[in-house]
């Protein structure tokens, strides 16, 4: 598995990488194939009898919230009221029968995946957004990296059993250390005071951290292993972008009030 885990990281990372270095379209088209992709998921961990995502809502909703991102409309715009008001008109006009539950799940699957997701387009044309956009992603990976080696070889107090067995104490504080490391080496462009960069690391990596935890207890409830099988070593795409979930609106926030 590790193995895997290994090639699969070299082949999407970079990637994703490029991606937001080039920005524009190709980065838009990326964050939008994630939030699809990771919606198509989410709507197979809903149980049976729990309610159901509501896909004719749902897909069109997820592209307009990327678009919205992407030509940095404000965050909490008319975009995501549109799909929220679809999805309720939806819910009371289908004859299929949607009931509230069916609104609700729909409407917190959209700001789980395309309209978090989408803020790494909103960071990525902020001033420095560059720079803020790579360390939402090396440092949601150095949180995720660091906190696995280090709670595999010396783990041994459970962070959260009831929801993720495997994760350790030692290796969330030694994740957080690895967010830290990598917002000290992104300050050497962005210029921030030490507190800055340091708070910058601290509540991403507990972002990272939070975002893992809830995928797992959405999988947990599930009663599944994995959220899909696209990626090998990783599973799916909320397997392997779940931290980078919270990760990103946490970024793009801080840099406002942090870095002005």
């Amino acid at each position: 598995m590790l193995s895997q885990r290994v090639a699969s990281a070299l082949i999407f990372g970079p990637l994703l990488v490029l991606g937001v270095v080039l920005g524009g379209p190709l980065l838009a088209v990326m964050v939008l194939l994630i939030a699809v992709l990771g919606l198509r998921e989410y709507a197979g961990l809903l149980r049976p009898g729990e309610g159901r995502m509501l896909a004719v809502v749902a897909y069109p909703a997820a592209a307009l919230l990327i678009a919205d991102a992407w030509l940095g409309t404000p965050p909490a715009g008319l975009v995501f009221l549109l799909a929220v008001a679809s999805s309720l008109l939806y819910s009371l006009a289908s004859s299929r029968g949607p009931g509230p539950a069916d609104t609700g799940l729909t409407i917190f699957g959209l700001v789980y995946l395309p309209w978090f997701i989408g803020f790494i387009l909103r960071t990525r044309a902020l001033p420095g957004g560059l720079i803020l956009a790579l360390y939402t992603l090396f440092g949601t990976w150095a949180f995720d990296t660091v906190g696995y080696f280090v709670g595999v070889r010396w783990g041994r107090r459970r962070l959260c059993p009831a929801v993720s067995p495997g994760k350790s104490w030692e290796g969330t504080l030694a994740g957080l250390a690895g967010a830290v490391l990598v917002a000290a080496v992104a300050n050497r462009w962005l210029g921030w005071p030490p507190a800055a960069w340091v708070a910058l690391g601290l509540v991403a990596g507990l972002a990272a951290q939070l975002g893992d935890l809830l995928e797992s207890a959405f999988k947990r409830h599930a009663g599944v292993k994995d959220a899909g099988n696209l990626i090998p070593g990783h599973g799916g795409v909320l397997d392997r972008f779940d931290s980078l979930l919270l990760v990103a609106p946490t970024v793009f926030y801080l840099a406002v009030l942090l870095g002005g």
